[in-house]
């Protein structure tokens, strides 16, 4: 019996835990949504057609291009400062698309690839900046 009572509490100590967890989950996705519609002044995320989803990922490309030349001009001199404001406006979209769900497989897929692109070209300016900033590296005059 006390087996019986022990195996009973622990289930529904499970069953609570994994009820917050998901719980919590909801929340945060809600607070990311919120916090991401306010920044940028779109409609919630989650509501993106996949045309809307196309074109913000077309836009993404073009600021993944843009602020890897704007980095490679600041190490070769030629700006005087890095692309801090591009640099947030591309965080901005790859969050937003980051938060946007449904549409077809394709869609998700070209998304995903889009994601781990500029995760490494991220990982990349930043590794740039910590060597410049610990002077492993030097800009060209």
């Amino acid at each position: 019996m006390a087996r019986d009572d022990a195996d009973k509490k622990r289930l529904a100590d499970r069953k609570r835990t994994e009820s917050r967890e998901r719980e919590d989950e909801r929340d945060r996705e809600e607070e990311l949504a919120k916090r991401v519609s306010g920044k940028i002044g779109v409609r919630a995320p989650t509501s993106l057609t996949s045309d809307e989803v196309e074109k913000m990922m077309g836009q993404a490309r073009a600021l993944i291009d843009q602020v890897s030349a704007l980095y490679n001009q600041y190490l070769g001199g030629i700006e005087k400062l890095p692309p801090i404001e591009k640099r947030k406006q591309l965080e901005q979209l790859m969050t937003t698309l980051s938060v946007s769900r449904g549409g077809p497989a394709s869609l998700q897929f070209k998304l995903s690839g889009l994601t781990a692109s500029y995760a490494t070209f991220r990982d990349h300016w930043d590794k740039q900046m910590r060597n410049l900033e610990a002077g492993k590296i030097k800009r060209q005059s």
